[in-house]
This record gives structure tokens, sequence and C-alpha cells, in this order.
């Protein structure tokens, strides 16, 4: 396949990218609305198309046609380039069908039919609008690796190549991570033929990012041993592709074994004074395996330390010597559960960084996350954290305005959870429909919120009806923590919870002494776990999953206190103001639309604090793995009121 022929091919795609726009805008037109994921469709299909004749021009260059060869490394790429390009050009025509079978012209109600078919559509088209983006990113990625190779060839400047040699290699793990991580989420689905056609997509793309590697890895040979100092290994791409056997070696191997099945030539019948690896201790105390797994907990430990002191450069920097250690080292079976650790607290201080580049930084080590666990062997403690990375890889997406690619991963969450129907893991599947609820937000999507939204009150009925992990609690006119005659139907308070039976872990939740007795609720009211709350109210939906954190959060703080003394009032709500951050984000996210109910709770944490005459702690880290979506507080939340009653404002105000 030479250049020319390539430029042929994405001539031709570049024909049907056009068509498929001209397509969507008759759509819009036709349905007289600008629907999100359409815009979002023309969008990919723009960039698509902007990347094709990049390409074309690259393909047509002299230069390039040259330097172009039949055999090796880059002819490899050429034929995994011309396979992607075809493959590009079928999916287009697919999607150019179904674009024109919505946009079908009838007589009567077009506009509305138009609508109701393009609403049908929607799922289909967010998975082609994903495989767009992934043609796009592969075939930029090949014009790299093209212009790369040539530079190479006509020996240019180190100074030059070693740049581009750099963002190559990053581009290309990146496309790696992304593509392993879709893969492993659709064979973990039922087998479908739409399914099946996606994992064939991948699968050429994926053959176009191995060959780009194998480019890669050639020219970084090329430059010479002092060059390729600055320049990643190419072994290090072996975590992302895996282990490929060389067909020749293999044949020499096989060739070399006697008729026996022995090896020509056994070592061990050669040398028999050299000691064998495995006659040694391995799991002396004073090996080095175990000086580096006390050095890799160390600075782990260390990293931890300073997170939660909030010097996020010197935790990023123990977080990374510690992974860089672990991965150079392991020893033991548990090391991989320790390095899900560290990406995972990486992504947590690059998540709390609340900057963009903090945000891709923080989607990058979840995808790498996804990709390792998706090795693990197959059981349900292993697809429920797989799932749990993806639920916050969904998230990370949402932050960064991706909706499209946030609500496939948020989807397959649903879809998982459903399947693990395991009382345990209720609050997850809850999560995982508030976040679809979100994302139907930011995408404009007003059918999907509702939808959503009514699978959420279901889910939430259902969590009533069973078995609840949080205990009845009560409404105590006598308790000093609550002043109940000054709540009202539209903001009631929160009851208070009892000295006596606060547990010492936060695996337990807090009991009672004594039997709750609920009183009827008023007309229009109705009782929950925590008090009496409106019908039409989302506190009845998002209440469990946060109130649960907070009633942990608060039972370990007053752990030390066995009885109910008096204290002033301004120091405890000194302490609640400085924590107030923290606090919010627990429960903020619960009543964005709901003023008067986050006004009541924070009375509630404001009286119960004043009871104990304490300084609440730092809350514990529930960013990940069920509580990931609660950490919304800046797009929530202004700064501290100087007023003492601390009324925050939401967003609906």
């Amino acid at each position: 396949m030479d250049p020319l022929s390539l430029a042929a091919g994405v001539t031709s795609l570049i024909g049907v990218c056009v068509k498929v726009g001209l397509a969507l805008n008759d759509v819009r037109d036709g349905a007289n609305l600008a629907n999100a994921k359409v815009d979002g469709l023309g969008h990919e299909i723009k960039g698509f198309t902007q990347v094709l004749e990049l390409m074309k021009s690259t393909m047509e260059d002299a230069a390039v046609q040259a330097a172009f060869q039949s055999t090796g490394r880059i002819a490899n790429h050429w034929r995994s380039i011309a396979v992607g390009i075809d493959d590009g050009r079928q999916t287009l025509v697919r999607l150019h069908s179904i674009v024109q079978g919505v946009d079908k012209t009838v007589g009567v109600l077009d506009g509305t039919r138009k609508h109701f078919r393009l609403r049908l559509a929607a799922s289909e088209i967010a998975i082609y609008q994903q495989k767009i983006r992934i043609y796009r990113d592969t075939m930029q990625m090949s014009i790299q690796t093209v212009i790369l190779w040539n530079q190479v060839s006509h020996q240019e400047s180190t100074d030059k190549i070693l740049p581009g040699l750099d963002d190559l290699t990053s581009a290309i793990r990146l496309l790696a991570l992304d593509m392993n991580a879709q893969i492993a989420s659709l064979r973990g689905v039922v087998e479908s033929s739409q399914s099946q056609d996606q994992l064939q997509s991948l699968g050429h793309m994926k053959k176009c990012v191995e060959t780009a590697a194998d480019v890669v890895s050639s020219a970084s040979t090329t430059l010479g041993l002092s060059d390729r100092a600055s320049v990643v290994a190419p072994s290090d791409f072996g975590d992302i592709f895996g282990s490929r056997s060389n067909e020749a070696v293999m044949r020499w191997i096989d060739a070399s074994e006697e008729p026996g099945g022995e090896p020509a030539l056994s070592i061990a019948s050669t040398s028999t004074d050299i000691p064998r690896i495995s006659e040694q201790k391995i799991d002396d105390s004073d090996s080095d395996g175990e000086l580096e797994v006390e050095l890799v907990e160390a600075q782990y430990r260390k990293g931890v330390q300073e997170q939660e002191a909030g010097n996020t450069g010197t935790a990023i920097q123990y977080f990374k010597g510690s992974l860089s250690r672990l991965r150079k080292n392991r020893h033991r079976s548990k090391d991989r559960f320790l390095e899900v650790d560290l990406l995972h607290n990486l992504a947590v201080v690059y998540w709390e960084s609340d900057s963009p580049s903090g945000w891709l930084e923080s989607k990058e080590l979840t995808m790498e996350q996804l990709r390792i666990v998706s090795k693990w062997e197959p059981s349900p403690s292993t697809t429920f954290i797989y799932l749990e990375k993806t639920y916050q890889l969904a998230t990370v997406l949402l932050k960064l305005n991706d909706t499209t690619q946030a609500e496939v991963y948020a989807k397959k969450c649903i879809k998982g959870f459903k399947k693990m129907r395991n009382e345990d893991h209720a609050d997850c599947l809850l999560n995982a429909l508030l976040l679809m609820v979100d994302i139907c937000e930011a995408s404009g999507d007003v059918e999907g919120v509702q939808a959503y939204k009514l699978l959420s009150l279901e889910t939430r009925k259902t969590l009533d009806s069973g078995k609840s992990s949080l205990p009845h609690q009560l409404n105590e006119p006598n308790d000093p923590a609550i002043n109940n005659e000054s709540s009202d139907r539209s903001a009631p308070l929160l009851p208070s919870l009892d000295h006596t039976g606060f547990s010492s872990t936060s695996e337990q939740p807090v009991t009672r002494s004594r039997e709750a007795t609920v009183p009827s609720p008023p007309p229009g009211l109705v009782t929950s776990e925590f008090g009496q709350i409106r019908k039409t109210s989302a506190v009845n939906v998002l209440l469990l999953p946060a109130a649960r954190g907070v009633g942990d959060f608060i039972a370990r703080s007053c752990d030390s206190a066995c009885t109910r003394r008096p204290g002033p009032v301004a120091p405890a709500l000194e302490a609640l103001r400085r924590r107030r951050t923290s606090l919010c984000f627990i429960v903020g996210h619960l009543f964005e639309d709901q003023s008067s109910s986050l006004n009541a709770v924070m009375r509630y944490l404001e009286k119960t604090v004043s009871v104990f005459d304490m300084e609440l702690p730092r809350p514990p880290n529930l960013l990940f793995p069920s509580y990931f979506p609660l950490l919304r507080r800046n797009s929530l939340y202004d700064t501290p009121p100087s007023d003492p009653g601390l009324i925050l404002r939401t967003n609906t105000t």
C-alpha cells in the first residue's frame, strides 16, 4: 500500500464525511432544534475531516513518497492505516444511512416525527460519535508517526526529533489505554452484532497504534544511545500491548529442541556448580525485595500524610516515587492492589487541584486503573472494582464537559450494578443513576433528566423497602441539640445523634439505645430515616449515601465524648466554619435545588457541634469509590459567609 493509494482512500473517506455533515445539518434544521448530540456529532465529523485533509496532503508530499518502504515496520504501519481508512469509510456509510433514516420526510407532523426518530437513534449516534473520535485520534497519531519516520530517514537534527518523539510516545500510550478500557468494557457486556462491530473497529485501530509504537521504537533506536536518554524506552509499551511473540524466534526455539522434547543445550548439565535461583531464600527479611517493599510503603504513607496536610506538590512527589519503585520491584501478589491505590491517590490529588490540567491527569490515571483491573482474574469483587473505576472515569469526563463519553461509561455502571443485584451495592446503583441525571442536564437532555430521576426514585423506594444499613432515628423534642419549635414543614430539622452508641469505626452504623417512634407525617410530607420531608423533594432520593458518610464522620468525632456538657457556642461555630468546605462536600450535592433543606442540615450540624464543644477533624476521603460525585463543591457554594448562621447559597438562589 503506497502513499498515493492511501491518499485516494482518504479522499473517498472525506467525501463520505461531507455527506454525513450535510445530512446532520438537514436533520437539525428539519427538526427545528439544536440537539446537543447532533451538534456534538457534527463537531466530531468536522474535526475528523480536517485530520483527513491533513493526512491527504501528507501522503501527497514528495518527501514522504520518496521515503516510502514496502517492507519493515513503517510498511506494517502503512498497511494498518489502509485497514483503518477502509473501516472508517464503512462506519461513516452506516452512519449516513442512519442519519438519512432520521431525516425522512413525511406529510403530517414532519418536524415532530423527526424529533422522535432522533430520540430513538440517540444512543446509536453516541456510539458512532465515540468511534469517530477514535478514528480521528488514531489518524492524527499516524500522521505524526509518518512525519517522525521521515525526519529520522533524512537524519535531521535530534533537537527537532526528540520533542516530537516524546509527544508521540505519550499520545500512543493515552490512545492505547483508552482502547484497552473500551475493549475490556465491551467484553463484559452481552454479545450482539453492535458490540462485535465495535470490538472489530477497536481492534483495527489498536493494530494501527501498535504498529506506530513499533515505528517509534525503531526511530528511537536509530537516534543512538546518547539521544535515547530523554526518550521513553520502547519496552515501556509492553504494559499496554502485552507480550507479542516473534514468529522467527519461536521457529528457532522449536528447531533447537531435540526429538525427546529437551533443549539441545542444557545449562544444568554443563554447569552443575551454579546455584539455582529457586534454591535461594527469597523471603529473607534482609533481602533486597523486602527492603524495596518497605521503601514503597514508607513513601506511600508519607504521601498520604502530605495529602491530608494539603501539600499537593509534595504528595504527588512521594506517590510518584513510590509508584515508580513499585513497578521496578514486584515481589508480592498484593502489589497490584497497592499500585491501584497509588494511582487512586494521585487521581484524587489532581482532581482536588480544580484545574483543567489536573482533571486531565485524573482522567489518565483513572484510565490506567481501569487497564490494570481489567487484567485481573474475573470475580465479583474484581467486577465491582472495575465498575467503581468506570464510575470515576465517567465523573471526570463530565467535569471535562465530555458528556458523550461520560454517558457511555455511566450507562455501563448502571448495567453492571444492576447485574450484580447485591444489596450492599444498591447505593452504588443509586449514585450511578444520579450521575446520569447530571450528565443529561449538562448535555441539555431534558427527557433524559426526567427519566433517570424517575428511575432514581424507584431505586430509592427499593432501598427504603429493603434492609437499610441506616437505622430509623428519632425526633426527640427534649434533645438540646434540636430546637423543634423553630422548625417548619418546609425546612424540617434532622434528628440529633444520641451520645450513646457511637461507633469507634466507620464500618459500624450509628445505633440507638431504644426503639424508634416515628410520628405520622403531616399532609404533604413523608417519613424517612432522617425526619419528615416533602414528597416532591429530591432529598429522599439523594440523602442516603451522603448521610451515611456524615453519620460515620460525626460518630468518629464524638467517640470520646461520653456525656453531654454545655459549652460556648462561638468556638464550636468557628470550628464548623473552618471545616465548612469539608462538611459541605459530603452533604451539599444532595441539596442543589433544596436550599431550605440544606439550611436545616447545617443548623443540625451546628447544634450537634455546640453540644459536644469540639473541633471537627478532617472528614474521611469520600472521593473514591462510592462518593465521587459528592466532591462537586466549588460549583455549589460561595465563600464562607461572615454571619454565624452559615446560611449557604445554592445554584437555585
